[in-house]
């Protein structure tokens, strides 16, 4: 019996795999943003937004910003992703650290928002991160808890 074909987001998530090299994972991440719409494979890119490379970082965001579409599907992955980021934060992540870590939670926070009412579950934890922009300390977490603030809100509406 053959192989079943993979679907458009197993084979996106088979290319975004880190165990590739850093150039391989910029050419895919390159080609993912000229697409129009891709699903399944949010958190894959959300976690790349860490990654030592600069130009996937770059790519990452760019192919965020442009292809990547979450569905209610991710909502619980990407919760859970959200709550491991603020425990990340909370332990004191600082230094050159932080503004990837500041990255990721501002890009955690605008997909879940994308999804809208079906990810209120991810309230709780948008709420922790918008209070950030309370805590003179977290500077670098300011952009990420006003993102949070206007993701809460696509949450109801």
């Amino acid at each position: 019996m053959p192989n079943p074909t993979p679907s458009p987001a197993e084979d996106w998530a088979n290319r975004l795999d880190p165990v590739h090299q850093a150039a391989d994972l910029s050419a895919a991440l390159q080609e993912l943003a000229t697409e129009d719409s891709v699903s399944g494979i949010t958190r894959r890119c959300l976690e790349l937004l860490d990654h030592d490379d600069s130009e996937v970082r770059l790519w990452t965001s760019e192919s965020l910003e442009s292809a990547v579409q979450p569905t209610a599907d991710e909502t619980k992955s990407l919760n859970e992703l959200l709550s491991d980021l603020l425990a990340r934060q909370a332990a004191g992540t600082q230094g050159a650290d932080a503004p990837l870590l500041a990255d990721q939670l501002y890009w955690t926070a605008t997909m879940i928002g994308r999804i809208g009412t079906a990810a209120a579950a991810a309230d709780p934890a948008l709420a922790r991160l918008e209070a950030l922009s309370d805590v003179p300390d977290a500077t670098a977490y300011h952009a990420a808890a006003a993102r949070a603030g206007r993701s809460r809100a696509k949450l109801t509406t």
